[in-house]
């Protein structure tokens, strides 16, 4: 795990220099504290800071060559398969000096050439130069689990693991990327876009590379979810046991490691799972680490503490509060030079921070939602797919007896403010309509921006359809465009923030690929949700968080902070006379709502969202 900088000169310009590397790379030292290096000429500059992870000795100094001296490579991430490949290698009379991955990075590209990330289970973003061919070849990891930020016109390419990188040396005048910034701010980001909230720095998609030669780009497709395929690679004929032994795998590799291991234990299912699969079946005593509110409604404290006593882990508890809460957001802004949209994020932060002290390297649940159906709001699609059955395939009385004792349950359990879209699903009106009846959320921002800023909302195109039924297609968008995008994005940076690196074994390629061939009702069954997770593993969870239907998630206790500690510090931002200078707000909007979630009404979620955006703007152009 690193950070890795650079750029390439394009028709000989030679706009950029090793001068420029080093400033590039001291802008990311914390996501390597532990080495340095660069390779530079009069066409490329390589930089990369190390987090020392594997093989800890100065052989895995980078940039590295190959034994040939041909080629070169700045690799972040971690190839979790690399002594299998490695063994590979060698059969084939491949000889190594280190035993770190990126050598056997180097030796795979040599011998498969750009087909060489196919082999590879792992999260990564790496650059090759051919000093011969004089040719770049990059690549990012099959669901962008490393970041990979780029800056290109007709004299310069520019990239790096964060987009600070190419703010500190950039020749193009910093701008806002208007029509995207509305989308990112709603969590939608088109799929398939590569846009990032400043205008022509770019991010390369997951599951993409990217190849420069003779001055001429070109950006492939190596991966992509094809459920019909997957069906054809894995043993679907006792399903709850292939996800058992992809997910126990999956974790294995993900415990190869030099450095103290631990597990972001949030008391949810996910990683209390990760957390028995790695005491329980592989027999080893892990450090847990976790954030708990003493406000009421938002503390998850009972599950972790049930957790750490089941498994007899060595429990890491922090406690937040609202004391330094604008510092921290100042710092969330900065490590990820974007707006940040979710206030999870704040807890994810102290998590971090009190992992830090203890390990170098983190597992946690991340991607499980996306994959099976985690979120309340994928109930609509679970019932609609049990409707479009019954419809298209005649499935009889039992799924409509199964979803009538379904929308009960969920008309017991979910409260008419946050889950009102819901609710209008669970309606016999679904059974004639036969289809989802609930609308999109609203468009907060509709409501506060003002009309120069609405100007520049453009229509989402379409997710690809590639599932019949209704809810493997919301994982589908979920996991590409909505949700788990973000989520990755928030996990890198803030974990490199302390100089950690966070694994998430959920999105090994292996259980995605699965995972995505199984029937919805693996996923959703009645109203248990992550079905063949609690299926697969109900010997090794503790009854009480087996049993959970509620989910927190990285709940804060902003409702309340806003109303009470923070409520002067607020007051203090919205009423300012600056507020209103950028122009993008509705300032007496803004004011309006702050006051009624001072009366009662909860708009948390868009007050962060508001902070936020406002600081960033102050940071990044003031």
């Amino acid at each position: 795990m690193c950070g890795i900088t650079g750029y390439l000169n394009l028709n000989g310009q030679n706009k950029f220099n090793s001068g420029h590397l080093e400033t590039m790379l001291k802008t990311i030292e914390y996501r390597g504290p532990n080495d340095k290096g660069v390779f530079a000429d009069n066409l490329v500059g390589l930089g990369h800071r190390r987090l020392s992870i594997i093989d800890l000795s100065s052989a895995g100094h980078q940039p590295m060559f190959s034994d040939d001296k041909s080629l070169v490579i700045i690799f972040n991430g971690e190839i979790y398969n690399y002594l299998e490949i490695k063994e590979e290698l060698k059969h084939s009379g491949c000889n190594f000096s280190t035993g770190t991955d990126t050598e056997v990075i180097l030796a795979a590209y040599q011998k498969w050439g750009e087909n060489c990330v196919e082999k590879f289970n792992g999260m990564w973003a790496f650059v090759i130069w051919d000093l011969k061919e004089k040719k770049l070849f990059a690549s990012r990891d099959r669901f962008g689990v490393k970041p990979f930020y780029y800056q290109l016109d007709q004299n310069y390419f520019l990239f790096g693991s964060e987009i600070k990188t190419i703010l500190a040396v950039s020749l193009t005048p910093r701008k806002i990327n208007y029509p995207f910034l509305y989308n990112f701010i709603d969590r939608h980001i088109p799929y398939g876009c590569a846009e990032t909230v400043f205008e022509n720095i770019k991010t390369l998609l997951p599951a993409h590379n990217l190849i420069i030669k003779n001055g001429q780009v070109q950006i492939k497709r190596y991966w992509q979810i094809n459920p019909d395929e997957f069906k054809k690679k894995y043993d679907y004929s006792n399903p709850e046991k292939t996800f058992r032994q992809l997910l126990i795998d999956a974790t294995k590799l993900r415990l190869r490691s030099d450095v103290p291991v631990g597990v972001c234990l949030s008391g949810g299912i996910d990683s209390t799972t990760i957390t028995g699969i790695i005491t329980k079946i592989l027999g080893q005593k892990i450090k847990t680490f976790s954030s708990i509110y003493n406000e009421k409604d938002y503390g998850e404290g009972q599950f972790i503490e049930i957790a750490n006593q089941y498994y007899q882990t060595e429990a890491n508890l922090i406690y937040p509060n609202a004391d330094n809460f604008f510092d921290i957001v100042d710092k969330l802004i900065s490590h990820h030079d974007e707006p940040v949209r979710m206030p999870g994020t704040y807890s994810q932060w102290h998590v971090m921070e009190c992992a830090a002290r203890e390990v170098i390297v983190t597992l946690d649940g991340q991607g499980a939602d996306e994959l099976l159906g985690g979120y309340r709001w994928f109930y609509p699609d679970y019932l609609a797919s049990l409707i479009n059955e019954v419809t298209h395939f005649k499935a009889g009385t039992k799924n409509i007896s199964k979803y009538l004792e379904t929308r009960k349950e969920l008309k017991n359990y979910l409260n008419q403010t946050y889950d009102k879209d819901v609710l209008k699903i669970l309606t016999p009106k679904c059974l004639l309509n036969l289809k989802r009846q609930f609308k999109p959320e609203n468009r907060w921002q509709d409501q506060i921006l003002n009309q120069k800023f609405l100007a520049a909302k453009t229509p989402l195109p379409p997710t690809p359809k590639i599932f019949f039924d209704p809810l493997n297609q919301a994982l589908f968008e979920a996991f590409t465009t909505t949700n788990l995008p973000h989520l990755l994005n928030y996990e890198d940076k803030i974990s490199m923030a302390f100089s950690l690196e966070a694994r998430v074994p959920f999105m090994d390629y292996r259980i995605v690929e699965f995972c995505f061939g199984l029937p919805y009702s693996y996923k959703i069954n009645g109203y248990k949700n992550k079905a063949i997770l609690r299926d697969a593993f109900q010997d090794i969870l503790p009854p009480e968080i087996f049993n959970r239907k509620d989910k927190k998630g990285f709940p804060t206790p902003n409702e309340h902070w806003f109303r009470n500690e923070l409520k002067n510090q607020l007051k203090k931002l919205f009423y300012s006379p600056t507020f209103n200078e950028h122009g993008l707000f509705n300032t007496s909007d803004v004011q309006k709502i702050f006051e009624q979630h001072l009366a009662g009404k909860n708009h948390e979620r868009l007050l962060w969202r508001i902070i936020t955006l406002e600081l960033w703007l102050n940071k990044y152009f003031n």
